[in-house]
């Protein structure tokens, strides 16, 4: 019979719903200044990232997360040079860009610099060198307000941000203002990644706000569906640009094997495959994606809706 652990991570989403999973070592624990750092070890998922006491990444399938995040838009732009990252601290989003040949300049922006340099020192799983590539400028800065004041314009923006907390760091990192701001700050030609958040059957309500700005703002939007173990449910990303630029027949059937071949990109989970799967959103998604009662979040009403839903978990 097997032993059963001493410790125990519990996460509860919902006053009726949560997971857990066994801990058999804490690693280090280190308070920032915007937030909490937690890497534990799980028999089930390795190496484990808690940030303000919820789990953001695991060994075990942030591969998956990170190229269903990052590759659709990569490979979905004919030729990607620049390239912004936007949060995205443990360095993997950073990886999965800098995996393309074409990319000359990656600037990656976090807010928490002794979070990132946590995860440099304690997550090399996870970044595999990519802090140290000579391609990637490193900024320690608000990305709000870095994306309002820089001239520089990019090929492809990815935005993998935390959840969105109601006056939390990174809440107005959700709103039609800043996706505008993204927006002016494209190339001809420029695509979008968003991490979008849960998507599962019983847990599907901040996407389809954020849904409704992202094509409020950009015109056109693919989503993509996938189910993470670490948290138990379903979680999505989004690719957005111009609709000449995104055609999204042409998205929903994208040769992941192809594109990745002629560019030497490395995929361990992402292919042709796997692309038609997740970007078949089940029937619930697709509604809640016209949904009459989602709003186009704002500066205004984010706190507003961000507190509703956490109030709702």
């Amino acid at each position: 019979m097997s032993k059963i652990p001493s410790q125990w991570y519990i996460e509860v989403d919902k006053p009726s719903k949560g997971f857990f999973a066994a801990i058999d070592e804490v690693y280090v624990v280190k308070k920032t200044k915007f937030q909490q750092c937690q890497l534990v070890h799980s028999p089930a998922h390795g190496k484990v990232l808690i940030l303000d006491g919820r789990v953001q990444s695991t060994e075990l399938d942030e591969g998956e997360y990170h190229e269903y995040t990052v590759q659709p838009a990569m490979l979905s732009h004919p030729n990607p040079e620049s390239v912004l990252v936007i949060g995205g601290g443990e360095g993997a989003s950073a990886r999965e860009v800098l995996k393309h040949k074409s990319v000359r300049r990656l600037v990656m922006v976090d807010i928490d610099r002794d979070a990132v340099l946590f995860c440099k020192k304690y997550l090399p799983e996870w970044h595999r060198g990519a802090f140290d590539d000579r391609r990637m400028k490193l900024v320690f800065a608000d990305a709000r307000k870095y994306v309002e004041r820089t001239r520089e314009k990019f090929d492809v923006v990815i935005v993998d941000l935390s959840e969105p907390v109601s006056d939390g760091p990174a809440v107005f990192c959700y709103t039609r203002e800043f996706y505008d701001a993204i927006r002016r700050r494209l190339n001809p030609g420029g695509l979008v990644a968003v991490q979008t958040d849960v998507v599962s059957i019983d847990w599907c309500e901040f996407y389809p706000h954020l849904y409704k700005t992202l094509r409020h703002v950009y015109g056109a939007a693919g989503s993509v569906a996938f189910f993470l173990s670490c948290i138990n449910c379903m979680w999505s990303s989004t690719v957005c640009g111009a609709p000449a630029d995104l055609n999204l027949a042409v998205f929903s059937n994208l040769d992941v094997d192809f594109l990745a071949r002629r560019r030497r990109v490395p995929l361990r989970f992402y292919d042709t495959i796997m692309h038609r799967r997740i970007s078949a959103m089940p029937k619930y998604v697709r509604r809640s994606q016209a949904d009459p009662a989602a709003k186009i979040l704002t500066d205004k009403n984010i706190n507003t809706i961000a507190r509703k839903l956490s109030i709702n978990q």
